[in-house]
């Protein structure tokens, strides 16, 4: 059930259980709609964007093959997907992009604002199947997803994620911290954002990582290679490799 602005206290030493709208997976209509054009507004003014491109540049250094099969797992309405395509067709990379996600309206949406790029394939699933083979695909992205789970299962998530991959998995995630709770807090209070993009907003940053926790998990994990980088704003960028 979700809080009132009002109740949501903040807290940053650990990370809250407090439950996101958003986790509704039976979240359907116009909300949900309208919460993914606000995601995708997100992204575009406070950098998410660019901490994946950005990724993903690093890991093509290490792919030789073509074309590259990407897949943005929990993709939402798709907007990291056609941002990418747009980029591959300016910088001549041939891909094949996937979105997964488990929710069907997000999947609709998806495909209705991505009719215009072929290279793009959606697909309604559970996007920690234990039925995807191993090495699915050459680069998995988890984009502002990652957050929505809990200490106990991010351990087999990552498992998970270096198993499907080929070579490289990207994460671009919150930081957890008071500044940026903060000023989401008066930001989207000044601009009278709608109540899910603040409730959800505020929770974000609260289940959010700091980079200890992060590399604490890389340090299980033990992949070939990990960097983690902070990015504007206030966001972790987490690249790790199988090969």
């Amino acid at each position: 059930m979700s809080a009132k602005i009002s109740d949501i206290r903040p807290g940053f030493k650990f990370r809250t259980n407090l439950s996101e709208i958003m986790d509704d997976h039976d979240l359907t209509g116009d909300i949900l709609r309208a919460e993914l054009d606000n995601l995708d507004t997100i992204n575009r003014l406070l950098g998410g964007r660019g901490v994946v491109l950005d990724g993903i540049k690093k890991a093509l250094k290490k792919i030789h093959n073509r074309p590259v099969n990407i897949a943005d797992l929990g993709c939402g309405g798709g907007d990291i997907l056609r941002v990418i395509a747009k980029w591959a067709a300016k910088e001549g990379v041939s891909v094949r992009l996937y979105g997964i996600d488990i929710n069907e309206t997000c999947i609709l949406y998806a495909r209705e604002k991505s009719s215009d790029y072929p290279e793009i394939t959606f697909l309604q699933a559970d996007s920690f199947s234990e039925d995807m083979p191993d090495r699915s695909y050459d680069i998995v992205i988890c984009s502002l997803f990652l957050h929505h789970f809990s200490d106990t299962q991010l351990p087999q998530i990552f498992r998970h994620l270096l198993r499907i991959s080929r070579s490289a998995v990207i994460v671009n995630d919150l930081q957890r911290h008071w500044l940026p709770f903060f000023l989401f807090r008066i930001l989207t209070g000044v601009l009278r954002a709608p109540f899910v993009v603040r409730h959800d907003g505020l929770i974000s940053i609260m289940r959010g990582f700091t980079r200890k926790e992060l590399d604490d998990w890389m340090k299980v994990l033990n992949p070939k290679a990990w960097s983690i980088r902070w990015k504007w704003a206030f966001r972790y960028q987490l690249v790790f490799y199988r090969s």
